[in-house]
């Protein structure tokens, strides 16, 4: 039986834009980027999980994102589904450290109701050895 547990997190980045001068519903668009490296003997991975979000239609306006890591211990992993499996399962650990904090964020800045979203993940869909792109995470 697959086991995924999260070790440890660390925040990378936050970068937050806020200039909305008027209270009022905004519309928001978000981007995501996760990728999981696992350990040669699949005992453990890295997971690096990207998020943003801005105002649709002026993202100078309010922008928000954030970039963290975590590492996990596998245990019971055989299968390359067991592996799209905890790659599932890392998202579904470490989205709410990163949900939190920018949360925090936008909170301390007027924006009370504020969350980025968890995006729902099929196994099924999970490309592995999917090669990581070289340039970094953007800096807005």
């Amino acid at each position: 039986m697959l086991n995924v547990t999260l070790i440890s997190q660390r925040v990378q980045e936050i970068h937050f834009v806020n200039h909305i001068e008027t209270a009022g519903k905004i519309e928001m668009t978000n981007r995501f980027h996760f990728h999981v490296n696992f350990s040669d003997d699949n005992r453990s991975c890295r997971a690096e999980l990207y998020q943003s979000a801005q105002k649709k239609d002026d993202p100078d306006q309010l922008f928000l994102s954030g970039a963290i890591v975590g590492i996990f211990r596998l245990e019971g992993m055989e299968t390359d589904q067991d592996k799209r499996v905890a790659h599932v399962l890392c998202y579904d650990q470490l989205f709410p450290y990163l949900q939190s904090m920018l949360t925090f964020v936008a909170s301390g800045s007027g924006l009370p109701a504020f969350l980025i979203q968890k995006r729902a993940m099929d196994p099924n869909q999970i490309v592995l050895n999917h090669p990581t792109p070289e340039e970094s995470l953007p800096i807005v």
